[in-house]
């Protein structure tokens, strides 16, 4: 049962990193093609955090994540990913998972999204 927690806990969270390959949205009423092919890929530096926690069967779950993504000319941007999560359990001890990852990409509002990923996930106990 022990590995499996812990097999779980880090499946969850490498899902976490999987980058999917989108393509824009048509344009909505009264936007036209001319002024969506106007627009950056990112259009400044921007960010965002995130907290979670919780139990799992009496086990306590928690951890944040967090990603800043910055514009590399008007059709390129770079975006980097972190976590940092624990799950401690009396009968188990203690499982720590930290990660990172990396997205360089090409976006066209008018046309999608298309770009190379890669991530390390770390733990400190696999079983």
């Amino acid at each position: 049962m022990r590995g499996l927690q812990a097999t779980a806990l880090v499946v969850v969270f490498l899902g976490m990193f999987f980058c999917i390959v989108s393509f824009a949205a048509e344009p909505t009423a009264g936007e036209g093609s001319a002024n969506k092919r106007s627009l950056p890929a990112v259009d400044g530096v921007n960010g965002k955090l995130s907290g979670f926690g919780g139990s799992i069967a009496g086990q306590a779950l928690y951890g944040g994540d967090g990603a800043i993504t910055v514009p590399l000319g008007t059709r390129f941007g770079f975006q980097l990913d972190g976590l940092a999560a624990g799950f401690n359990s009396q009968s188990q001890g203690g499982l720590t998972v930290i990660g990172t990852g990396a997205h360089l990409f090409w976006r066209d509002p008018a046309v999608g999204l298309l770009g190379a990923y890669g991530d390390f996930v770390h733990t400190n106990r696999i079983q």
